[in-house]
């Protein structure tokens, strides 16, 4: 903890644009149209990439980059399901820009993420998928950068995850 506080104070403007994504990442389960859920979700993609980019992490900024790239083609596409195709395609750049900006771990746990949560999104069940899969490499990858703001942002994206699938549950009954 000592460190994640060191990091906000040597960063002041990271850990500002870090607090930003996590407001913008703790309402979006507030918004029940797609489009504005969505439109919210990307603010936060683009507070994270400022983040990380603030600190230097080239592969957590590049992958919050291609999850906003992601979310806005998701926003043009929602009606058009024979274009899910093209997530698989993301992937592979995931996997390609993870290569280009290796540092081991740093690395290797954003982009794992966000591979399985393009996947998550590309079966139509990306709430439950990312509950069950990517939060803790996240969790592990700003506990390794030494990101609370990363660290407070996937907490509140479980917290929102679980509301979402309560409310999808209620839905069904």
């Amino acid at each position: 903890m000592e460190r994640m506080i060191a990091v906000i104070i040597e960063n002041p403007v990271a850990a500002g644009v870090g607090a930003f994504g996590i407001l913008c990442l703790a309402i979006y389960p507030l918004f029940k149209a797609q489009p504005r859920l969505l439109t919210i979700y990307m603010a936060h993609n683009a507070g994270f990439v400022a983040h990380y980019r603030l600190l230097g992490r080239a592969t957590a900024m590049m992958m919050n980059l291609l999850i906003g790239v992601q979310t806005l083609v998701a926003i043009r596409f929602a009606g058009w399901p024979g274009l899910r195709w093209a997530g698989y395609a993301l992937v592979a750049l995931f996997v390609g820009v993870a290569v280009m900006t290796w540092h081991g771990a740093l690395s290797l746990l954003p982009a794992a993420v966000t591979a399985l949560s393009a996947l998550g999104h590309i079966q139509g069940h990306e709430t439950a998928f990312r509950m069950r899969v990517s939060e803790a490499p996240w969790d592990a990858n700003d506990l390794l950068m030494a990101s609370l703001p990363g660290l407070l942002a996937d907490l509140s994206c479980i917290a929102g995850a679980w509301m979402l699938l309560k409310d999808a549950r209620s839905l069904d009954s």
